[in-house]
């Protein structure tokens, strides 16, 4: 026979419970919480600026997102943009991803990919 435990419920009231059924609570909270947060939708665009010295890896970076071998090196301000897919719940959204060149002479580019409308 499983043991008797004396437990707080949310409300900090005392409840008795065996070993088992406490597992199984633990589960249904853990579940309903997963649940309840899972009924936000994936946002269809989001932006990524990915900002970096030169060589540092930024675009090999980016082309394995995309599930890329080879990256396609650029210069300046590169734009690339990747599926994700939310697979427990059928839904896709776009990435737009903007990579800056290490280059200082470079920055001025970033208005580009930095408006207010992106910024947050």
């Amino acid at each position: 026979m499983a043991p008797i435990i004396e437990k707080e419920d949310r409300m900090g009231n005392l409840k008795d419970e065996t070993g088992a059924e406490d597992a199984e609570n633990l589960w249904a909270d853990i579940l309903s919480e997963v649940q309840s947060g899972s009924s936000s939708k994936l946002a269809t665009t989001r932006t990524v600026l990915v900002l970096g010295d030169n060589e540092s890896g930024k675009t090999s970076l980016i082309a394995k997102l995309q599930g890329l071998e080879e990256p396609k090196k650029g210069s300046g301000l590169e734009y690339y943009y990747i599926d994700v897919k939310d697979e427990y719940r059928d839904e896709q959204a776009k990435l737009n991803v903007w990579v800056l060149d290490g280059d200082p002479q470079h920055t001025g580019l970033l208005k580009f990919a930095l408006t207010e409308n992106t910024f947050s």
